[in-house]
């Protein structure tokens, strides 16, 4: 440290619930802990911690799972003095986010608060407008712009040319950041700022942590908003990066389980083998799931991952409609979803179908033919979500623009919660739909008998409980309380 330099600490903050499930705040994923039972380890902020750590940043970290009291949660950031938070938010979760940052600025007036995430980067303006405690937004992809704005604040430096920062008091200066090209550049997550029981996989009660191996999507799905932080190139860590990051994990953190964390972790199937022979050459036994669409596996591939320690795949169906996966944009057809899925099962996999109902233009119909396609299915698990037009996705542009949206409180902008009236299906009737599609696919003794059999496989602990018991109210149409009952100031 020069005599020019102070030294400075920052909070990396998931705002707390204030009732009812904590929020899932990673790329696209913006939900209440689902029928999964868990929420994703904060990736993002464990990423920007390490980079800050490395320039002798001081660290606190605050992980947005357990309930806060207000009052508690400021004497708790007024204790750690932090002279930046760094504010991690959602489009469900905005009002708790806001509350955050208020609480903060009146227990701190002096603290500089930045927003980043999906939805503050496709609605940076909106943000500054609203709410007075942020002194900025990180738009776009997060970390090296973080960086250069901790650097900044610990040099006294202005901030008004830093690449992918959009300030309230100079928004005419702005420009944005161009995406990372050597993902290998990062550092690995600094785990260490979290507690891993708070982040177990469904059933087995396992801890687990998320692995990011690729970002970018080239696909054009329009109800997918990820391209406003990751945009549309597919740029890929090397398989030796990410093998070495989890035999980190396993040594320093003893978690042998893992998510691994992309768009679709199969886009590119050369990567996807190369990482599973580096796995089997290292010779440890590693367990992990992934996401995929159902265009881009084979047989041979689905076998090799198989090999490599993969247990679960979770493919995104959508629908059974080829019309609805053309509205979509989705770009495949419902017989790759059934050749997928019977490729899996043969390699030995278990495997997810998340399914999307009520987009615009669907008939009661095609989300019936989607559910009946789901039930003659040898899936352990399903998920059914209602269409959402986050910011930032053509289907959000496609609802203003057409009058389709029935509610701009964003905390109805959720997955158990239909926000679009589009066609002869209204909002009410295609919740309940949803509801009945989770009850005909879960209440049946086949697939109980199924999950039953994943169970017994991955052997489950006592903390898997907490687990089944929010997996029994998800399949039962049951999930915690809607956002509009969290408790509000």
């Amino acid at each position: 440290m020069t005599k020019h330099e102070r030294s400075i600490s920052a909070l990396l903050l998931n705002a707390p619930p204030d009732y009812g499930a904590p929020m899932v705040r990673e790329g696209r994923c913006q939900q209440r802990r689902s029928v999964w039972g868990t929420t994703w380890p904060p990736v993002t902020l464990a990423t920007i911690a390490a980079l800050l750590e490395r320039e002798g940043v001081r660290i606190a970290f605050e992980e947005g799972i357990l309930p806060v009291a207000p009052d508690r949660f400021r004497r708790r950031i007024a204790a750690m003095k932090p002279d930046i938070v760094f504010l991690n938010m959602a489009t469900p979760s905005l009002h708790l986010d806001l509350q955050a940052a208020r609480r903060i600025k009146t227990a701190l007036p002096r603290t500089l608060i930045f927003a980043l995430g999906i939805h503050a980067s496709a609605e940076p303006e909106d943000l500054l407008r609203r709410e007075d405690a942020l002194h900025g937004v990180l738009v776009g992809e997060p970390e090296m712009t973080a960086l250069e704005v901790a650097l900044a604040a610990r040099d006294a430096k202005p901030m008004d040319d830093i690449a992918g920062l959009r300030l309230r008091n100079n928004a005419v200066s702005f420009s944005s950041r161009p995406f990372l090209k050597d993902l290998d550049a990062l550092p690995f997550p600094a785990w260490g700022h979290i507690t891993p029981g708070h982040y177990r996989l469904p059933i087995s009660g396992e801890p687990f942590l998320l692995v990011a191996t690729s970002r970018g999507c080239f696909n054009r799905c329009r109800f997918c908003a990820n391209k406003t932080i990751y945009g549309d190139r597919l740029r890929k860590r090397s398989p030796a990066s990410i093998v070495e990051e989890i035999s980190r994990n396993a040594r320093e953190f003893g978690i042998r389980h893992f998510l691994f964390w992309a768009e679709s972790f199969t886009l590119d199937r050369d990567f996807c083998l190369a990482i599973c022979e580096e796995i089997k050459r290292s010779k440890e036994d590693f367990h992990w799931v992934c996401n995929s669409r159902t265009d881009n596996v084979d047989a041979q591939l689905l076998r090799s991952m198989r090999e490599a320690g993969c247990f679960l795949i979770g493919y995104g169906v959508e629908s059974a409609s080829q019309r609805i996966l053309d509205l979509m944009g989705k770009g495949v057809a419902p017989e790759q979803h059934r050749a997928a899925i019977r490729s899996a099962k043969e390699a030995g996999l278990a495997v997810m179908a998340h399914c999307m109902i009520g987009y615009p233009g669907e008939t009661e119909s095609e989300i019936m033919k989607t559910v009946e396609f789901i039930l003659g299915e040898p899936l352990e698990f399903a998920q059914f979500y209602c269409a959402i037009p986050y910011p930032g996705s053509e289907l959000y542009d496609l609802a203003c623009k057409h009058g389709w949206l029935t509610s701009m409180q964003w905390e109805h902008f959720e997955q158990s919660l239909c926000v679009l009236n589009s066609s002869d299906l209204s909002p009410e009737r295609v919740e309940a739909l949803r509801g009945q599609a989770y009850r005909r696919f879960y209440l049946r003794p086949r697939q109980l008998l199924r999950i039953a059999r994943f169970a017994i496989r991955q052997r489950p602990s006592v903390h898997a409980l907490r687990q089944i018991r929010d997996f029994l109210s998800w399949s039962r149409g049951r999930e915690a309380p809607p956002a509009e009952r969290y408790k509000a100031e």
